[in-house]
């Protein structure tokens, strides 16, 4: 098994504002070289509501820089993580708001299938969360909807949600489309206090990539190691299930102006990790 390592977009650089995560419009450029000297893979690209304007992903000139700069660092997209869509989500709308966001999802995995990356995540969490049937129903129809459209492009459709796993593992296998993944992230699934081998188990026919982060118990995301996830348990599964996909670094930010040496530490916790459970992965 030789998973590829990954970081969110912003990890690399001092936060913006209170934003705990946001797409980094002055320094995107600067973080895919410090990407590259940590040894990184990818950068998992924020798409976020409120730097919409700013991100050079939605315009073709912007593409083609953001191709140039992955060309002269060696760093490339991993994911595209849709947090735009946990503020405008695709349930919960009339039927023109929700025309209106699927035509801007296919838009994006547009984009995606341009600039070769290989998936778009959509969270159905915090204010996207599907609070009911009806919500749930309402999510697999904008779903079935996108689906072919993404499987035309091949760009996989990855979903974090804040269901349990086995209603998570039916929701899935109603929709039944090759193109829909999962992206499994360990500090959320701990902080719902998830039986976390049982959720990848479940969920092994789906997970495409796993998001690395620590929280506790009904509360925030802390320092890896830290908090409620148990690590031992994800790696142990995972290793068992086979999975060989790419692990993203989503940390809990420390100490402003540090975050070269905060991803450096988690780096080394997930080496760790991945050592000790048979996967393979030479990092710098």
């Amino acid at each position: 098994m030789t998973p590829r390592l990954g970081i969110i977009q912003g990890r690399l650089s001092p936060p913006v504002g209170e934003y705990f995560q946001i797409f980094p419009a002055a320094s995107w450029r600067e973080e895919f070289a410090r990407a590259r000297e940590l040894g990184l893979d990818y950068i998992e690209w924020v798409l976020d509501a409120v730097t919409l304007n700013e991100t050079p992903l939605l315009t073709k000139t912007g593409r083609e820089e953001i191709r140039r700069v992955m060309d002269a660092t060696g760093t490339r997209i991993g994911a595209v993580c849709g947090d735009y869509f946990r503020d405008v989500p695709l349930i919960r709308g009339t039927g023109n708001e929700l025309e209106t966001r699927l035509d801007y999802l296919k838009d994006v995995i547009g984009y995606c299938a341009e600039l070769e990356i290989p998936s778009v995540m959509i969270p159905f969490v915090d204010h996207a969360a599907m609070a009911n049937e009806e919500e749930i129903g309402q999510a697999q129809s904008a779903l079935r909807a996108v689906l072919p459209f993404a499987e035309e492009w091949g760009v996989a459709v990855t979903l974090e949600t804040a269901l349990d796993a086995s209603r998570y593992k039916q929701f899935m296998e109603e929709i039944h489309h090759p193109a829909l993944r999962v992206t499994y992230d360990i500090g959320d699934c701990a902080s719902l206090g998830h039986d976390l081998r049982e959720d990848i188990f479940l969920l092994r026919d789906w997970i495409h990539t796993v998001h690395v982060k620590d929280r506790v118990r009904d509360g925030g995301t802390v320092a890896p190691g830290t908090g409620n996830a148990d690590f031992d348990a994800v790696f142990a599964a995972l290793a068992e299930i086979g999975y060989s996909g790419p692990f993203t670094l989503q940390c809990a930010r420390e100490t402003p102006g540090e975050e070269f040496q905060t991803t450096r530490k988690n780096i080394a916790f997930v080496k760790h990790y991945l050592t000790r459970y048979g996967f393979h992965h030479e990092i710098g």
